[in-house]
């Protein structure tokens, strides 16, 4: 029960007036026993009264006493509050005096709570910002509260502070004003953060400007959120036109349905994107780019936008083209090359396999003494004549047809859908007719020739390889015949084709087993038959067919390069058996051994080596040797030549030039090279008869020889006339079937040397 204090007071001042009233009626008189009982009732009333009002008081009293311990702990709670509070508190006056401030803010301005208090607020604040807070402070006391003003604070001995401060201000029952409560926020973390923030956005947006790739950020329709300046220089779109139409009305017509359903398929089933396609410009300029896309960011409604990047590879494009039409193409000519016509000439035979009737026809052409222009005339007018070949081949073919060059001076043509042989016999014809027109190269006229071998395609044939061998088997067979001239395959080409593959097989073998042998073949003086030496002969031991002749195999050697393997044998195994007769008939020497070299050999490096090493080994003498060499071999290259022989006269070898007169004339070089012997060739000695062709010719090599001081031997002498014309016309030396045919080691020790 709570009492009235103003009644309490009055209670107490009416019993009061009572009492008095009663004690001076006692005073008056002799009280009767009546006002006697009175009074005591009313002094009792009374202390009833009092009592009541006693017990009224302790029990509000003891209230009150309950209501202060409540207050100070909710006082005590509200200052942990006010302490605890992750922001700063401060409480002013209306001077902005400081009232109170909490922990945080002491802690934020790194000082000490009591030191704040009663000091004013205008000293925490930062020098720059001290006009705009007075004017917050003008703002307060006309009672406006302020919201998210920012301020600068100044700790003690640290960096200022960026501050957001919600201030309302506090008034009393009467509406006064009666001070300002700040609440701040620390956000210099967070204005750092912000800072740095804009300079990585400034860094990217720099980073997106310079770097060679376009960027693209794109919602799910393919409309641009964002693009790069190089993303717009390769993919020929403005920004806004990116953004308002999307990027897909940039592509190529041909690409555009292609790339929207792998960016649907990309969209719906998260696929990955990563494409090659082609941008199409306004001006008609085409770029090719390899795009990717990733998901960007994946909200609750699911993924909203992506982000990727465009990379031009116009130029690997065109590289990569270029690389396949390289891969595709001849260098020189800009024909289709050898895997191109590959490629075509299955297609045709598995079309003749499907379509009876089909039938097509391979030609394989073949530029005849192409080597004597590249040799005489240099490789670049060579070069140029191919090319000019090659114009005029297409201009005799249809559209369908392919002419290809293989290499050097070969091409193959192939011609498609042919119904009727005549029509090959006159596109061949004609082909033929038209290279008898000269060419015009570097201001040379140049004659040429073709040979060209035939195939008709059928549906025995399976392999593409089958029919450029076919053709070419033919083509060597129409060169073997005559100039510019045609041949049309048969088996029995294929045949000897496969007996020359069988030889070149067996003589690999026979070189690795030195399944040769020498036989050698005596040169006398022909005015009194005496003895001066030998030319070495090889012969091929075949396993199966016995003795074989050089003229059977010799070519096959120089064309394959084994030509080296066994001229080196022989010169080896020559000195050797040289190196022996001498030591065993000493008194038949001085002999010379006549060994042959091939032109391959004179254009290996280490030839001079190769002879050093031999003389070495087998002890004999280099003026024990004569070097035999085609006038042709001579002249290719001059200089170089010269060089040779002169290392070789400077080891004491002699040189002789094998078939004088039958090769191209080295008359102006005769004179500059270190030679000693002239071999006159078996097909002048063979004809020759007083005042014929034949025997002016040899009168005339005679004659030269005696005037270059050298020396001749006549090969080939089978009859005694022979013998007698030659001797008329001073012919020194000789050899030939008239004085002994090519004999076995064994057979010359017996026959010639074990006599003597």
């Amino acid at each position: 029960m709570k009492i009235n204090p103003n009644i309490f007071d009055h209670k107490i001042k009416k019993e009061q007036q009572r009492l008095a009233e009663l004690s001076q009626q006692l005073g008056q008189s002799h009280p009767s026993a009546a006002l006697f009982q009175e009074g005591l009732e009313a002094l009792s009333t009374a202390l009833e009264e009092v009592h009541v009002l006693s017990e009224e008081l302790t029990a509000q009293h003891s209230q009150l006493q309950v209501a202060q311990s409540i207050l100070l702990k909710e006082h005590q709670q509200y200052f942990e509050l006010f302490n605890l509070a992750p922001d700063g508190y401060i409480v002013t006056d209306p001077q902005g005096i400081i009232q109170q401030v909490n922990l945080t803010a002491a802690s934020l301005l790194n000082r000490r709570q009591n030191f704040l208090i009663r000091k004013p607020l205008s000293v925490l604040i930062a020098p720059s910002e001290q006009k705009h807070f007075y004017n917050l402070l003008k703002n307060l006391r006309q009672g406006k509260s302020q919201q998210n003003t920012c301020l600068h604070l100044k700790p003690y001995g640290g960096q200022h502070l960026c501050a957001s401060f919600t201030i309302t201000v506090v008034h009393n029952y009467q509406s006064q004003i009666t001070g300002f409560r700040w609440l701040f926020r620390d956000l210099t973390t967070q204005q750092r953060t912000i800072i740095a923030l804009e300079k990585s956005q400034k860094r990217y947006t720099t980073l997106a400007a310079a770097v060679p790739v376009g960027i693209f950020r794109a919602d799910v329709e393919g409309n641009c959120i964002y693009v790069n300046e190089r993303w717009c220089q390769i993919s020929g779109l403005t920004p806004e036109a990116a953004h308002r139409n999307g990027w897909f009305q940039g592509l190529h017509p041909d690409d555009r349905e292609r790339v929207s359903t792998q960016w649907t398929q990309f969209v719906l089933q998260s696929h990955s994107f990563q494409l090659e396609f082609r941008f199409q410009h306004p001006d008609g300029k085409v770029t090719w780019v390899y795009g990717q896309a990733i998901p960007e960011e994946n909200t609750e409604a699911g993924i909203s936008s992506y982000v990727g990047s465009i990379t031009d590879i116009t130029d690997l494009k065109q590289a990569q083209d270029l690389i396949k039409y390289n891969a595709l193409h001849d260098p020189l000519t800009n024909l289709p090359n050898r895997t191109l016509l590959l490629d075509r000439l299955d297609l045709n035979i598995n079309k003749a396999n499907r379509h009876q009737n089909y039938s097509y026809a391979v030609l394989f052409l073949d530029l005849d003494r192409f080597k004597v222009i590249n040799d005489s005339l240099g490789h670049s007018v060579g070069d140029q004549l191919l090319i000019a070949l090659a114009q005029r081949l297409k201009t005799h073919l249809r559209s369908i047809d392919l002419v290809t060059r293989l290499g050097g001076d070969e091409f193959v043509i192939l011609l498609e859908d042919i119904n009727d042989p005549a029509i090959v016999i006159h596109i061949v014809e004609r082909i033929l007719a038209d290279s008898q027109t000269p060419f015009i190269i570097h201001g040379h006229e140049i004659f040429t020739s073709l040979s060209v071998g035939i195939v008709l395609g059928t549906r025995d044939y399976h392999q593409a390889t089958d029919l450029i061998r076919d053709a070419d088997i033919a083509m060597y067979r129409a060169k073997t015949q005559e100039h510019n001239s045609y041949k049309f395959f048969d088996e029995a080409m294929h045949a000897q084709s496969l007996n020359r593959l069988n030889l070149e097989i067996d003589l690999r073998k026979s070189l690795e087993q030195e399944a040769f042998t020498i036989y050698y073949q005596p040169i006398f003086e022909l005015t009194n038959h005496r003895l001066i030496g030998f030319e070495a002969l090889v012969r091929w031991q075949h396993p199966t067919r016995g003795l074989i002749f050089p003229n059977n195999f010799i070519s096959v050697t120089e064309e394959t390069g084994m030509i080296v393997l066994l001229d080196r044998w022989i010169f080896y195994k020559a000195c050797q058996q040289m190196a022996e007769w001498k030591h065993k008939f000493a008194n038949c020497f001085p002999l010379k051994i006549s060994i042959n070299l091939s032109a391959k050999d004179l254009s290996k490096p280490d030839l001079i080596q190769a002879i050093d090493s031999t003389l070495a080994k087998t002890g004999l003498d280099g003026d024990s040797i004569i070097l035999e060499i085609t006038e042709n071999i001579l002249i290719e290259d001059i200089d170089q030549t010269i060089d040779l022989l002169a290392q070789l006269a400077s080891r004491h070898i002699q040189i002789s030039i094998d078939d004088f007169g039958t090769g191209y004339s080295s008359l102006s070089y005769l004179h500059k090279l270190p030679v000693h012997t002239l071999k006159i060739d078996r097909t002048f000695v063979e004809k020759i008869q007083t005042e014929n062709c034949q025997y002016k010719v040899v009168s005339t090599i005679l004659a030269l020889s005696k005037q270059l001081g050298l020396t001749v031997v006549a090969e080939g002498i089978e009859t005694a006339r022979q013998l007698q014309q030659l001797q008329q016309l001073g012919c020194q030396f000789g050899q030939g079937y008239l004085f002994s045919h090519p004999l076995a080691a064994t057979d010359i020790e017996a026959t010639f040397l074990q006599g003597d």
